[in-house]
């Protein structure tokens, strides 16, 4: 559904070809000291993008403010946005905008409004605007796209939407903030976007800002776990599921899986693998990085487990020990005489055994 979605919406996160190098044609304007100067539009025709439709339409009006088109009454001017409107459409569009203003008699910037907005509901499609607000609900940030960069393009959809409608159909800054760029971040930036007050932001240049922060400690984070990643023989490239030639396949073509733990399909399929279709927002070095930690803190207990068995053996014999009796004397001349309780105990294994067990039963004969 919204893979269908995002070939009819009029703008996209990614810029299509030819809409920052238009085709153009000049128009002549006199200003208010009766200087002339040479203005240009866009070209909208046959197979072009539909973008320029609307910045063909937004460079009327801004012309038509700066020069006073329609300002006063019978203004010789008025017709000046029509006119020059439609020299800036080719093919079917023309045809098109010619139906609509055919019988057209007042000349007024409501009239030209009313007109412009019917031609974009023609070539985009009744419900365009409405899938133009989901398109902005509902897709995630491109990874290939800088935080900056994205919140920019997200004004410039917005500035879109207020031209599709007749009266206001911009999205307040609060709600993109919240709806947009709030909801579709990556999931690794949601907890220091969180920190940050980011929901909190008043406006997109406030919350630009904020993910600048973000973006720049997620770079530091994903480097520190790429120095600590270890190292594969076999694969000298920064990505341990990636080939030689890049292209995520084996040899011969078969496929190459995906070498992180517990994941069992292709690379190219990985849901960690921020060039796959599939990415979920989550970096491969992260997960190797948990794996890492997850290790230590086995190798950590293991150790701490050795310990405390060796502690016990040291206090069992400490205890075995304690039951040989001291040395007592014997009142009187003569040697010493020595008792041994448990002595199989506290000398097996020891040659001297018998001799000592001899001499403990003859200590009654001193």
């Amino acid at each position: 559904m919204l893979k269908e979605l995002l070939k009819e919406v009029p703008l996209k996160y990614k810029i299509e070809e030819g809409v920052e190098n238009p085709k153009q044609i000049s128009v002549k304007c006199k200003d208010a000291d009766g200087n002339e100067n040479k203005e240009l539009i866009p070209v909208f025709g046959n197979g072009d993008p539909k973008e320029l439709l609307i910045e063909l339409y937004a460079g009327i009006r801004t012309l038509e403010e700066r020069y006073s088109w329609t300002e006063g009454e019978n203004n010789p001017k008025a017709k000046l946005q029509f006119q020059h409107f439609g020299r800036g459409l080719r093919g079917e569009h023309l045809r098109k905008w010619n139906k609509l203003i055919d019988r057209n008699r007042s000349y007024t910037s409501a009239t030209f409004v009313a007109k412009a907005v019917k031609l974009m509901e023609k070539i985009f499609g009744e419900d365009a605007y409405s899938d133009q607000c989901e398109y902005l609900y509902d897709t995630k940030k491109p990874h290939n796209m800088n935080a900056a960069d994205w919140v920019d393009r997200i004004e410039v959809i917005n500035a879109a939407l207020d031209l599709m409608l007749e009266n206001d159909g911009a999205i307040k800054e609060k709600d993109l903030v919240r709806r947009v760029v709030a909801k579709n971040i990556p999931g690794d930036w949601k907890k220091d976007f969180t920190l940050l007050d980011g929901e909190r932001a008043p406006d997109l240049e406030s919350v630009k800002q904020i993910l600048k922060k973000v973006e720049r400690a997620d770079k530091f984070a994903q480097a520190e776990a790429n120095r600590k990643q270890p190292k594969n023989p076999k694969n000298t490239s920064s990505n341990p599921n990636q080939n030689q030639n890049g292209n995520g396949e084996g040899k011969g073509n078969e496929p190459n899986m995906c070498r992180l733990p517990g994941h069992d399909h292709p690379w190219n399929k990985c849901p960690n693998n921020p060039y796959s279709e599939s990415y979920n927002g989550t970096h491969f070095s992260e997960i190797w990085k948990r794996e890492n930690d997850s290790s230590k803190r086995e190798r950590g207990r293991e150790a701490e487990a050795s310990t405390s068995v060796r502690s016990g053996r040291f206090k069992k014999r400490s205890d075995k020990k304690e039951e040989v009796n001291e040395v007592n004397s014997i009142e009187g001349s003569g040697p010493p005489v020595v008792t041994f309780e448990n002595v199989d105990e506290f000398i097996v294994d020891d040659e001297s055994c018998h001799s000592l067990k001899s001499n403990v039963s003859r200590s009654s004969t001193f």
